[in-house]
């Protein structure tokens, strides 16, 4: 995450689970700066024959990693924006074979050209109708769980949502951070289900326990317990 997303987490102390809780459930419209960022990216070891040069890249030890897949989200409005991107040789899922449709529009920053990124493409957005076929919004990013004509959206990486890209959505799966707590005091997370277009507010209200937003942001999860 960048600093303003960062600061955000250390000014509410957001960093600890207790933590979490409270400012959530005071502020049930949690909403980071506009400035925040967040970036979830997926590196792998170089295998034989790769051409390491056509990917951003690090060594670490005797060992070259390169980047295959990132999702970039900005908090330019409300819901996020959500972009996730590809490798041009890395389009598909290694395991179920699943080829991740790529945005038509892939025109190449002037500023990225003779750089490693220049080799990396925008997933595009897919809408689902009411048969279940997916085809292109002509979008290359996510901004809601519905299209203008009420279809649901869907958006999976074949290397961050392996196995279950059409299953799920960047946007419809971060829409169920959230927090709460038990009956014995405990504070856990919410569970998402394998679904796309809106949520059902039924999801934030389980066993007892009220789950407030946490901003669409999962990577809060990695917060441990408060420990005077």
């Amino acid at each position: 995450m960048n600093r303003p997303a960062f600061n955000f987490i250390l000014d509410n102390q957001l960093y600890n689970r207790q933590g979490q809780y409270q400012y959530a459930s005071a502020h049930v419209n949690c909403y980071f700066p506009k400035a925040s960022k967040e970036v979830k990216a997926v590196w792998r070891e170089a295998g034989t024959g790769m051409k390491v040069d056509d990917y951003y890249s690090a060594k670490v030890g005797d060992k070259a990693y390169v980047l295959v897949a990132m999702h970039v989200i900005t908090k330019d409005i409300p819901f996020w924006h959500w972009s996730s991107f590809v490798h041009k040789d890395q389009n598909k899922d290694p395991h179920s074979g699943y080829v991740a449709p790529l945005a038509s529009y892939q025109e190449i920053p002037a500023s990225l050209k003779g750089s490693p990124f220049e080799n990396y493409r925008v997933i595009a957005e897919l809408v689902q109708s009411s048969g279940g076929t997916l085809s292109p919004s002509g979008n290359g990013a996510q901004i809601d769980w519905i299209s203008r004509t009420g279809l649901s959206t869907v958006m999976g990486n074949p290397h961050i949502e392996q196995g279950f890209e059409t299953k799920s959505s960047c946007i419809t799966c971060h829409a169920h951070a959230s927090v709460g707590l038990t009956r014995d005091g405990v504070v856990k997370y919410n569970t998402f289900p394998l679904e796309v277009g809106a949520v059902n507010s039924q999801e934030f209200f389980k066993d007892g326990v009220v789950y407030y937003p946490l901003d669409f942001l999962w990577s809060l999860r990695q917060a441990k317990n408060f420990k005077p």
